[in-house]
């Protein structure tokens, strides 16, 4: 019930011109929506998401200290609510979990916590990977798709520089 000379938040609003604002900011995010979706439904990223095999080899000139390979799993699915992730700019296009074991390349356990996250992005044939992108030492994949493969190269760096590197490949597992 209003008092009389007080007008509701709503009349407010519409004799402030806030209506018309959101109204747009309204129009202008379901076009963001409906942009992020026409993302989603490009070929290239519908073919990442789904569980992949993976392999890393360590560049050889880091091999001196033993290991250097490594293989496991990543599961990825298409990110439809446009959410974001720590330690990455824009909203992932696809993000899952992976169970892959980096010591033998010289990576601690230590230097990753939390759940083990990984995002994706595609551009036209080429992919980017991000493992734990919110932590001490992500580890970051950057490869061309082709067929039911991803090849690259991996790469973590500390302040110092480049604190491990080598290739990779996906394989998607059926």
């Amino acid at each position: 019930m209003e008092r009389a000379g007080r007008r509701s938040s709503f009349a407010v609003l519409m004799t402030k011109g806030a209506l018309p604002g959101l109204l747009i900011a309204a129009a202008a995010c379901r076009s963001d929506m409906a942009e992020w979706q026409q993302r989603l439904e490009n070929p290239e990223v519908q073919r990442m998401a789904g569980v992949w095999s993976v392999g890393l080899l360590e560049d050889p000139s880091r091999l001196a200290r033993g290991g250097g390979s490594t293989t496991g799993e990543i599961a990825l699915t298409l990110n439809r609510e446009r959410r974001s992730a720590p330690g990455v700019s824009a909203p992932p296009l696809l993000f899952g979990t992976y169970d892959v074991s980096f010591d033998s390349l010289g990576i601690a356990a230590g230097d990753f916590r939390g759940v083990p996250t990984v995002v994706a992005s595609v551009r036209g044939d080429s992919v980017i990977l991000e493992f734990a992108a919110d932590s001490r030492l992500p580890v970051d994949l950057r490869g061309i798709l082709t067929g039911d493969s991803v090849v690259g190269r991996w790469s973590t760096h500390r302040r110092a520089g480049v604190a491990a590197a080598g290739a990779f490949v996906l394989k998607r597992r059926r």
